[in-house]
């Protein structure tokens, strides 16, 4: 089945040039201008000394990484509200509680380029990127596109819009615009990325019962 990865996690339906949402800045730490970050990857360790992010900060557009001291939180013990570890992030010309200070509620994000470049993927897995835009396919019957991805607990839940071939007026039972899909080996037999498609068992049970 393989398992899909955040990357820096990854924003619905971006092309090969978005930008990929890595995290969130908190409120800063100390005098010398660390601050707190709230990511959302699996890979804290693409986070170093000398990588340039992108922001959302029209005052700081570009950040350069001076140090990143990492909590060691696992995912599993983030909540169902998507609560992200918390760590600590300094930028180089950032050296002080005053600039840190503006720079909370900042967004933080990589490239999909460089996010194949320095994050590693293991066997059988796959980047939210990637996932996102692939078909979803049952006994040769087209269920959807997914369109987002959301991370509940331990288990990845792919959001699929229903296919609009489905959603005739007639259509019995009604089926809803969009249903959510676990990324289990219960319902995904194969991911094949060449042709965007995902093939599956169970999934149209799901669909109907949403």
């Amino acid at each position: 089945m393989g398992k899909i990865t955040k990357s820096p996690l990854n924003l619905p339906k971006q092309a090969e040039t978005a930008r990929i949402y890595i995290g969130k800045l908190g409120r800063s730490v100390g005098v010398n201008g660390a601050l707190r970050v709230f990511l959302q990857t699996d890979f804290p360790q693409f986070l170093k000394q000398g990588v340039v992010l992108s922001t959302s900060h029209s005052l700081y557009p570009a950040l350069e990484i001076l140090e990143f001291q990492s909590a060691h939180t696992s995912n599993k013990t983030q909540s169902h509200q998507n609560t992200a570890p918390s760590t600590l992030i300094s930028f180089k010309n950032i050296t002080s509680k005053e600039q840190a200070s503006q720079l909370t509620n900042t967004l933080l994000f990589s490239s999909v380029d460089s996010t194949r470049a320095v994050c590693e993927l293991g066997e059988g897995e796959f980047f939210w990127f990637d996932i996102i835009g692939c078909k979803i396919i049952e006994e040769d019957t087209g269920l959807g596109i997914v369109s987002e991805i959301e991370r509940i607990g331990s288990i990845d839940y792919l959001i699929i819009e229903t296919n609009k071939n489905l959603l005739s007026a007639d259509s019995k039972p009604k089926l809803p615009k969009r249903f959510l899909l676990p990324y289990i080996e219960r319902y995904i037999l194969k991911t094949h990325l060449e042709t965007k498609s995902i093939f599956t068992q169970g999934a149209r049970g799901i669909l109907e019962e949403s």
